[in-house]
């Protein structure tokens, strides 16, 4: 005979075991531990404390989140050391967990911070260590500790578990027997509600015999019952009392949060088939009406549970594609070869992007939780070993490359405060090359040699542009003068002899000359108004072009006078002008053969002529030269006496 005792959990839809990933995961940057999965409570499991008196592991988590390390530490050593038989191991395992993931993400960012205060006062981040900390040590005690009562309390289930078993085979044994007593009915059925009782209060037995166990005493109860042919009344006010039960277990049910909480609600579940289970048939015609309506919630919240680890396990997969990119990404900067310390550089800051973005990214399936967290540590690894070769075997070259920007440094400053800026610039740019051309210098060192050159540099190039500043509103102030020189030249009325209008005209020159640079951009037009200007005053004067020429030159050599390197001046000029002057008797002396062979025919004329004008305009300019040189020649004696 089929009831609702040995329908309740035969279906798939009404008893699930917990699954283990309903458990927190272990943080991936703490390693694995064993961890066996939550069994449903045994008598080893029930605490003797009020249910107000349990505590309530979720909100401590929240409470302690913001604890020191040092505190975090001494909370969880307190909370190891109050265990005892009333404690509930399977919620603590939970919350050692949580204990474990936020004592290492605190740690973790203690280094982080310690490392970056580390490089900020000048230390290499390759050489850097925790030092005077034992939080780690300390926390791994503590844990060892908690690992340990888990792993005793497990033994002990276990061994309870054996022992539930054969108590319960027990029970079986003493229903099938008493079918056979004498005693009176009364006493016969006080002794199965007796016996009844205690299977309900004996707890699990081992998971590969519960279904077995479960069916004997199922079948033992029904034949107890059809033998005895029970009182009808006692009969229906046992059952009535079992659907009043029944009825609270589904209303139970069908209060839990499978919205909020569908693995809380799943779990507390589990228990409430665990009383089910165990508790007696109810009135024939209530069996269908009361078994669907717990049935029916079992089935909305397994959904529910089955619907909230679909859409997980979707994410973690998706999660688990993702941080296996990011894995690719860093192998692929770990395995590359780089031989400037720019791009050892440029990669590492890659690095930690990726770092970065991974911490983003949520859980992954717990299979593959370690392995893909190991595989991205490990790029990690590979890339800061190789660094740390590079950069070993570099320091000697470092420190050649540090001496020799210092000597850059020294050099630059001594050149800080040229005002010959026409020299200096090139020679400050050539600087500036050859510490572009210079390798790396030792990391605590780089920040302030640069920092010298720098200052060096850019003193040099402010004063610079303080005194071009100044040059160009002088050249401004200049353009101004000679265009009012040019206005006075332009309004110069004739003297009455020509030695007078020379001396006028040598005055103008010498106060042009005296005036100094223009604007570039003005020079050309300012100096051809002049020319023009300066000839015809030596026109109005008789001069002669060869005269004005000499004239002009002389003012021009006077003007120079005041030069500190005025000899190797007139070097120059003589030079560069007994050049000219070779090439203008070349000129001439090809012109004039040119000439002597010429012979004279009709429509020759204007060829002859324009050979005889060009004969005139060189012979003209070789007077000029020659009489220039003639004037070196005048002011070198001076030089010399």
């Amino acid at each position: 005979m089929i009831t609702e005792e040995n329908k309740n959990t035969k279906t798939g839809d009404t008893q699930k075991s917990i699954p283990t990933d309903s458990i927190k995961p272990i943080p991936e940057n703490t390693g694995n531990i064993d961890k066996k999965p939550v069994n449903k409570k045994t008598e080893l499991e029930k605490p003797s404390a009020s249910k107000e008196n349990q505590i309530d592991y979720e909100k401590e988590i929240n409470a302690i989140s913001g604890h020191s390390i040092a505190d975090l530490l001494d909370y969880f050593s307190k909370t190891v050391n109050q265990i005892n038989d009333t404690t509930n191991i399977s919620e603590l395992s939970i919350f050692a967990e949580e204990i474990k993931t936020l004592f290492y993400k605190k740690y973790h960012f203690l280094i982080a911070t310690e490392k970056k205060k580390w490089v900020k006062e000048g230390g290499n981040p390759d050489d850097f260590k925790l030092i005077d900390n034992d939080d780690r040590e300390r926390f791994e005690d503590i844990y060892s500790k908690f690992k340990a009562y888990r792993k005793s309390y497990n033994e002990k289930i276990e061994a309870q578990k054996q022992e539930n078993l054969k108590l319960k085979l027990e029970i079986i044994e003493k229903i099938k027997n008493l079918v056979h007593t004498e005693e009176s009915l009364n006493s016969t059925f006080k002794a199965f509600k007796d016996l009844e009782k205690q299977w309900k209060e004996i707890g699990q037995v081992p998971a590969p015999v519960a279904s077995e166990i479960w069916g004997k005493y199922n079948f033992a109860v029904e034949q107890f019952y059809d033998f005895i042919k029970i009182n009808k009344d006692l009969r229906d006010l046992d059952q009535k009392k079992n659907y009043e039960e029944k009825i609270g277990f589904c209303e139970t049910a069908e209060s839990l949060p499978y919205k909020e909480n569908p693995v809380k609600a799943f779990q507390e579940l589990q228990v409430l088939h665990d009383k089910w289970k165990n508790t007696g048939p109810v009135p024939p015609e209530k069996r269908d009406e009361i078994w669907e309506r717990f049935s029916a919630i079992t089935k909305v919240i397994n959904k529910a549970h089955n619907e909230f680890h679909l859409k997980r396990k979707q994410e973690e997969e998706e999660n688990l594609t993702k941080k296996t990119a990011l894995c690719e990404k860093a192998e692929a900067i770990a395995n590359g070869d780089y031989t400037k310390y720019s791009e050892w550089r440029k990669h590492q800051e890659q690095l930690k992007a990726l770092d970065t973005e991974w911490r983003k990214i949520g859980r992954v399936p717990r299979q593959h939780n370690s392995s893909i967290y190991q595989r991205f540590r490990d790029a990690f690894d590979r890339f800061f070993e190789k660094k740390k070769v590079f950069y070993e075997k570099n320091k000697a070259k470092e420190a050649e490359n540090l001496n020799a920007k210092i000597k850059l440094c020294e050099t630059a400053e001594k050149l800080q405060d040229s005002t010959d800026f026409s020299k200096t610039t090139p020679e400050i740019l050539n600087l500036q090359k050859k510490w572009k051309e210079i390798g790396p210098v030792p990391y605590e060192k780089s920040e302030e040699i640069w920092q010298r050159f720098r200052s060096a540099c850019n003193r040099f190039f402010e004063n610079k542009s303080t005194a071009f500043k100044e040059q160009k509103e002088k050249e401004k102030e200049n353009l101004q003068l000679k265009e009012a020189i040019i206005k006075e030249m332009t309004a110069f009325k004739p003297l009455p002899s020509d030695k007078e209008n020379i001396e006028a005209i040598r005055s103008f020159q010498k106060r042009w000359d005296e005036i100094g640079f223009v604007p570039r951009n003005k020079a050309d037009a300012i100096n051809k108004s002049y020319h023009n200007i300066l000839t015809k005053l030596f026109d109005i004067a008789n001069v002669d072009k060869v005269k004005q020429q000499s004239l002009s030159y002389t003012e021009y050599l006077k003007n120079k006078q005041g030069m500190p390197n005025f000899k190797k001046f007139l070097e120059d000029e003589q030079y560069n002008i007994r050049k000219k002057l070779q090439n203008i008797e070349k000129d001439i002396f090809k012109i004039e053969n040119s000439l002597s062979r010429f012979s004279v025919s009709k429509g020759s004329e204007g060829f002859l002529k324009a050979y005889k004008d060009e004969l005139e305009k060189k012979k003209e300019l070789q007077e000029i030269l020659t009489k220039k040189i003639q004037l070196i020649k005048n002011f070198f004696e001076q030089l010399s006496k």
